[in-house]
């Protein structure tokens, strides 16, 4: 009878362990935090640019990262796949396309030698605008040469130069707006976008 109780006992403080710990990892993933009592599985990291797998006690997170910008995390057992939201990748695309932006640069200095180059992630293309809008552009101008020319949701209306400088300093210029100087993270997101497409044509 002793051993029974004694077994009893031990059993529930296990499962009042194992609740807590689970608790503590489900409230996290909630708020699209990082799971603290699992193991991060670099042999399960999904092609799709950095969605990864992590494992608990008896449970699962998938911390999605898509190319496309979708970025959840769920949580449920080991038999939860990846496939099994499909219809919510499905359903943040149909979002995605009815809100998206396009860009569209176009490199060299004359007219004839330009080629055009679509930013075709959507992500990156809302990146690009979001630090346009932000900006602080000003009448004054230093005259420098567009190294692109990027065009907003094709239209000449929203038609920006893209000036880079020593350092890879980038200034964005309008010719309403006047000229705006982005500091060193702007600068550096826009530089690596632009390096993916240009390299890549």
């Amino acid at each position: 009878m002793k051993f029974v109780n004694l077994f009893l006992k031990m059993l529930i403080y296990i499962l009042l362990v194992w609740t807590t710990i689970f608790l503590v990892d489900y409230i996290r993933v909630k708020n699209e935090k990082v799971p603290i009592f699992c193991i991060k599985s670099e042999s399960s990291r999904i092609a799709d640019v950095g969605t990864i797998e992590y494992y608990g006690i008896g449970y699962k997170v998938i911390d999605f990262n898509s190319i496309d910008g979708f970025d959840k995390m769920k949580i449920g057992t080991y038999f939860m796949d990846y496939e099994d939201f499909q219809s919510e990748f499905e359903e943040y695309e149909n979002m995605i396309k009815k809100t998206s932006n396009t860009i569209l640069l176009k490199t060299g200095f004359r007219e004839e030698d330009a080629e055009e180059i679509n930013v075709e992630i959507i992500k990156e293309a809302n990146e690009i605008i979001d630090i346009i809008k932000n900006a602080e552009f000003t009448k004054d101008t230093c005259d420098g040469l567009n190294d692109y020319l990027m065009y907003i949701n094709m239209s000449e209306n929203e038609e920006y130069g893209i000036e880079i400088f020593e350092y890879d300093n980038v200034h964005i210029t309008n010719i309403e707006k006047g000229e705006a100087k982005l500091d060193s993270t702007s600068s550096k997101i826009i530089n690596n976008i632009l390096n993916k497409y240009i390299e890549n044509k």
